[in-house]
């Protein structure tokens, strides 16, 4: 059994050689999504279905972070980015309204 994968892995990465070598034979973007589509095959043929649920929670739980991550850094510049649209408003009243006051005295 543990052979039947180690030559199933083998042939995958002879395959990806052979792609590499003639890359002008081939379309690689197809080759290397069915090279990646046979790999996720073999891969997913080694976990047990316990093994594959606690993969897949630990990577459910990665992608959380990142985004509670990415997403706490882009509050805080749409903060700052809103306090100087506000800040450029203000600043633009202020200026239309001091020049109304200069055009009015003269």
């Amino acid at each position: 059994m543990a052979e039947d994968k180690a030559e199933g892995l083998s042939a995958i990465f002879n395959s990806l050689g052979d792609i590499s070598e003639n890359r002008e034979k081939y379309n690689l973007q197809w080759a290397y999504k069915n090279a990646q589509d046979e790999f996720n095959s073999l891969f997913s043929s080694f976990l047990d279905s316990s093994m594959k649920h606690k993969v897949l929670a630990y990577y459910t739980s990665l992608k959380e972070d990142e985004r509670a991550r990415i997403s706490g850094e882009f509050s805080s510049f749409s903060r700052s980015k809103k306090r100087r649209i506000r800040r450029a408003a203000r600043e633009s009243q202020m200026f239309s309204l001091l020049s109304s006051f200069v055009i009015l005295s003269t």
